[in-house]
């Protein structure tokens, strides 16, 4: 994009659909009359991440790959020259010692600057300098940080800003050049480190770093960052409307900042994911004005506790006796070294701040339903033996979800068995209702490899083989209620969708509420209403969730905790961001509303949480599964903090 004779030009790029490949399109923007006009074809379509400047003449300057595929050019790299006034196009020499995905910038002597690129794959610090007037390049002190993915922009001062980049050690390392003295020196590096960014000098005279792909609250990243000169200093701006990596950014004729295209996913899920195609502006202040503060940082919901002893994902936590239980689970991911399920139960004292070992699981669980019945007794109910991802050499997992119940009572502590479900079931979820039965909900039955769940029987007989087709998808829409009065089943109407791996839990309204559990996960979610045996659909979350997060009840609302953010869900395909810190939202179904009252110290996966004897919730192992961020040994357990509420303080 390069802003021109008024108005802003955007060329070519990915993601209209009537392009085969790369698109030779381009448009020209008029933000006096806020209309888009259709220009035309560029000579060829480009790759290679081409760059636009607009030179001292006038005249646009566009550097790019003739190709018919990323990465397979057909041609040498070109520099394109258009001319807005009279809509024609030229070629110019192209910049010497690169192949692709330079940085044009303009610079005040008048001199077209090429900064960085590649060659042969391989990042370099390349830097020349092309004068229209002579039609030569100059080859200028190269960048002593080569990058991928950078941004560069001209200062006030006539330096050359390089900032950013996808090499892990020198994201946020920000280099300037001088062109009087040709000669590269260090500045001030840019607070939030990322790649994929943009950034453009407003006419403030600041420098504004925007957007990009990191380590960022969101993914991508929102953060607009931008620096004084004068003052040496970086400062937080307003974040943009929507995060964006591999975008493009200009200054409008109007002096706006603005920002299109990109991806709105995290890197590496952006297959099948929407573009986006709103254009963001932003206003800047007069540079005698102070920048206005952004909002505030997310506030921690959550306060770490002693770490439980035996690190593990996908367990199950209850609460009884003024305990918080700890339940079977895995040790480990699937990966190089082989992950254990495990019979381990440990319980959590609140008062002394404690964990102590329990009497094991009659046998080893993961991805069972847990749930405390009114009768103070904990129920483990399905689940499987073995580990997660195993599977055949055909890619089927051969197994079935258990169909055991176990009930521990914390004052005996001693096992029992209660009666068998009526299928067997592995990720589902289970709460206790107002009316005292337990409720099992969704899971799975049977799964194909692809499913990422695998399972052994243990103590029954092995299922035949069958194709997933036969299934009728992996996901059950299945939910039973369990009366331990009577020790007997009963079925009940069925979810609106199959769910894998949801969570539930019960309002003051006595509604069962189950979140998530999507094989495309929605934004909505379902009640159960036990009176006239209902499901209903709710539209609205404040974020949608994957990947094993947890729901707890805590003083009339409902929290839920942990796992990936699903992003641009769509009926073909979805993103998800496993980040670190994960946001906690609070639902409150009085007025049917959510709210986000802060993130955790550490985004997990695979968590259990529930409601302990002091009304808050408590989040228990899981962990960053994949992802580096966080603590990976999943012995976490933190607790939500009270809130301006009134809720009693606990430990």
């Amino acid at each position: 994009m390069a802003s021109a004779a008024g108005k802003l030009y955007v060329f070519g790029g990915l993601g209209d659909p009537s392009c085969t490949n790369f698109c030779r399109t381009f448009e020209a923007y008029d933000p006096r009359a806020n209309i888009w006009t259709a220009m035309g074809d560029m000579p060829y379509a480009l790759a290679g991440l081409p760059s636009a400047t607009t030179g001292p003449d006038g005249l646009i300057y566009l550097f790019g790959l003739p190709s018919g595929g990323y990465g397979s050019p057909t041609e040498r790299a070109v520099l394109l020259v258009y001319d807005p006034r009279a809509q024609t196009w030229s070629h110019a020499p192209p910049p010497p010692g690169i192949d692709e995905s330079p940085v044009l910038v303009t610079g005040l002597d008048g001199r077209i600057y090429s900064v960085g690129g590649t060659v042969n794959g391989t990042a370099v610090g390349a830097l020349s300098a092309y004068d229209p007037s002579t039609h030569a390049w100059t080859t200028l002190a190269p960048d002593p940080t080569p990058q991928h993915e950078f941004a560069a922009t001209v200062g006030p001062d006539g330096r050359i800003y390089v900032i950013g980049g996808d090499a892990t050690s020198a994201k946020g390392k920000v280099d300037a050049y001088n062109p009087q003295r040709n000669a590269w020196t260090p500045v001030a590096a840019l607070p939030t480190p990322r790649f994929a960014l943009q950034l453009v000098t407003g006419p403030d005279g600041r420098i504004y770093a925007l957007g990009g792909e990191g380590r960022c609250f969101t993914a991508p990243c929102d953060e607009v960052e931008a620096y004084d000169i004068h003052t040496k200093t970086w400062t937080a701006v307003a974040p943009m409307p929507h995060g964006r990596w591999q975008f493009v950014a200009a200054v409008g004729p109007d002096g706006c900042i603005y920002v299109l295209g990109g991806f709105t996913t995290p890197n590496g899920v952006q297959q099948g994911s929407p573009l986006p195609t709103e254009v963001d502006a932003y206003t800047v202040v007069p540079a005698d004005q102070p920048l206005p503060k952004p909002p505030p940082e997310p506030t921690l919901a959550t306060r770490r506790l002693a770490s439980m002893p035996t690190g593990r994902y996908f367990l199950g936590a209850a609460t009884s006796g003024g305990k918080i239980y700890a339940i079977g689970g895995q040790a480990g991911v699937p990966g190089p070294n082989a992950p254990t399920v495990l019979r381990t139960v440990e319980a959590y004292d609140p008062k002394t701040n404690t964990w102590a070992k329990e009497p094991p699981l009659p046998a080893p669980r993961v991805g069972m339903g847990v749930a405390t019945g009114p009768d103070g007794r904990i129920y483990v109910l399905g689940g499987v033996a073995s580990v997660w991802g195993q599977v055949d050499a055909s890619g089927y997992s051969n197994t079935a979800g258990l169909r055991t119940v176990f009930i521990y009572n914390p004052r005996t502590r001693h096992w029992t068995m209660g009666k068998p479900m009526p299928d067997g079931r592995y990720g589902l979820a289970a709460v206790t209702g107002k009316d005292g039965r337990i409720y099992t909900i969704g899971g799975a039955t049977y799964c194909h490899g692809d499913d990422l769940v695998a399972a052994r029987i243990m103590s029954q007989a092995r299922p035949a083989r069958r194709p997933l087709q036969t299934l009728g998808g992996c996901w059950t829409r299945t939910v039973r209620a369990f009366n331990p009065q009577t020790n007997s089943w009963t079925t009940l109407a069925p979810l609106h969708v199959g769910r894998f791996l949801p969570t539930a839990a019960v309002g003051l309204d006595g509604l069962v509420y189950v979140f998530g559990g999507d094989s495309i996960p929605r934004p909505s979610f379902e009640a159960y209403d036990p009176g006239s045996n209902r499901w209903t659909k709710i539209a609205g979350l404040a974020h949608v969730r994957s990947a094993g997060f947890a729901a707890a009840a805590r003083g009339g609302r409902i929290d839920l905790i942990g796992g990936c953010l699903v992003t641009d869900v769509t009926q073909t395909g979805f993103g998800i961001y496993c980040g670190d810190p994960s946001p906690v939202d609070t639902y409150d179904p009085r007025t049917s509303s959510w709210q986000t009252i802060g993130v955790t110290l550490n985004a997990r996966q695979g968590l259990a949480a529930t409601t302990g004897p002091d009304g808050r919730v408590y989040a228990i192992g899981g962990g960053p599964m994949p992802g580096p961020q966080g603590p990976g040994d999943g012995k976490v357990l933190e607790v939500i903090r009270p809130d301006r509420q009134g809720e009693r303080a606990g430990p």
